[in-house]
């Protein structure tokens, strides 16, 4: 069994400084690379306002964290799961760009987007907080919806669908998704 390394959703400068065990689920790439992720052009759209500038991404990459510890409510009988979610313009993504721009303000993240986390997986409206990967001045808050989630961790094909509209002033986000998880960013602490 491969043991992935992942950057604490917390914030951590070095990627291998954090074991995780990986899930038992097929990649998500498309040429069969399994270091690398793509998603399709309609994958996500989500539309930022920092400030005065207006920004739009088209493509979003879907990760979740498995809790043993009870973090999250379970749903479903499934384990706690807090979900990730990447959007950005950027097509194949690799595991090392995936892990620098997972973290807000990571130096090492050279691509721009915004990064989306929840508390819960389940399907129903949750807060979400949405971060820049680059911008550590851009923060809001509002709600994520969920209207379709097969969890990384059964055997039909893993997904999340649902949207996202902030409900803090100044900066803003509304943002819809319809994914497929990507193997690169499931993990589960150990």
């Amino acid at each position: 069994m491969k043991v992935w390394w992942l950057v604490a959703l917390i914030g951590c400068d070095h990627p291998s400084s954090h074991p995780v065990a990986p899930l038992d689920a097929p990649p998500v790439v498309a040429d069969g690379d399994p270091n690398f992720c793509d998603v399709s052009t309609t994958s996500g759209h989500a539309a930022l306002t920092i400030g005065a500038t207006s920004r739009t991404f088209s493509r979003v990459y879907a990760g979740v964290v498995i809790w043993g510890g009870g973090v999250a409510p379970v749903t479903d009988n499934n384990p706690p799961m807090t979900p990730m979610l990447l959007f950005t313009d950027e097509t194949r993504l690799s595991e090392e760009t995936l892990y620098c721009c997972s973290t807000t303000g990571q130096s090492c993240c050279t691509i721009d987007g915004a990064i989306a986390n929840a508390d819960t997986s389940a399907v129903g409206t949750h807060p979400v907080r949405l971060t820049s990967f680059r911008d550590s001045s851009f923060m809001a808050e509002g709600t994520v919806t969920i209207t379709d989630y097969t969890a990384p961790d059964q055997n039909a094909p893993s997904r999340i669908a649902g949207s996202i509209v902030t409900t803090s002033t100044g900066d803003s986000v509304n943002a819809t998704f319809d994914t497929d998880f990507c193997e690169l960013l499931l993990s589960e602490p150990i």
